[in-house]
């Protein structure tokens, strides 16, 4: 994909992002992979305020923003490490869902409900403890989670999600706040009945059959 197409994905998907309230004010981070290079969405920016000029550049390998009036988000250590544990990683998102992160908060891990859930995300979410945004210890947790995980709720933070596009990206963070609705209502609803084991390899055998 092209510079320039990617920096319109960022844009289109900045708006998405903040329209279904996945994020709000200047929360929240965005990213995309075209061979040794990231363009990552600006410090300080609401997601759907930036503009396809205002994505920094970054060396995948150094870390180094190419020349920009912009600096990256702080939380640039935790996407090259998603990147770097992973080829097959081409979009990483950070927002802050309200349903999910109240269920981050609370401790709680999220684990398949519904049959989406189990093909976008697995059978539960990782969840890990809390660390100062931007921190090295941060960027180190959340690239071991992503080792063998899709998304990653993170405790007191928000969530994040990755894709080989950031269409994928994206219906990984829609999904899990879905998920997070759906929770909230069954826990007031009466008991919470997640899939079980027979259920989800069902669910897994059925998909792999049809990609």
């Amino acid at each position: 994909m092209s510079e320039q197409k990617i920096r319109k994905e960022l844009v289109k998907y900045g708006k998405k992002l903040v329209e279904k309230g996945l994020v709000s004010g200047a929360g929240g981070n965005i990213s995309a992979r075209s061979g040794k290079f990231i363009y990552l969405s600006p410090g300080g920016f609401p997601l759907d305020k930036i503009k396809t000029s205002q994505s920094v550049k970054v060396e995948l390998k150094t870390g180094k923003a190419k020349k920009s009036s912009l600096s990256p988000s702080c939380e640039m250590p935790m996407h090259l490490a998603g990147y770097r544990v992973k080829n097959d990683i081409g979009a990483f998102i950070h927002v802050h869902p309200p349903y999910a992160l109240g269920l981050a908060c609370a401790g709680i891990t999220l684990k398949a409900l519904f049959p989406d859930f189990v093909v976008l995300i697995g059978e539960k979410l990782p969840l890990i403890s809390y660390f100062t945004p931007g921190s090295k210890k941060l960027a180190k947790a959340v690239g071991r989670a992503l080792k063998n995980n899709q998304a990653v709720l993170l405790k007191n933070h928000g969530l994040v999600t990755v894709g080989k596009n950031l269409k994928e990206a994206y219906l990984r963070a829609e999904i899990v706040e879905e998920a997070a609705k759906i929770y909230f209502i069954s826990k007031l609803s009466g008991k919470v009945r997640f899939l079980n084991a027979e259920e989800i390899g069902d669910i897994e055998r059925e998909y792999k059959a049809k990609s």
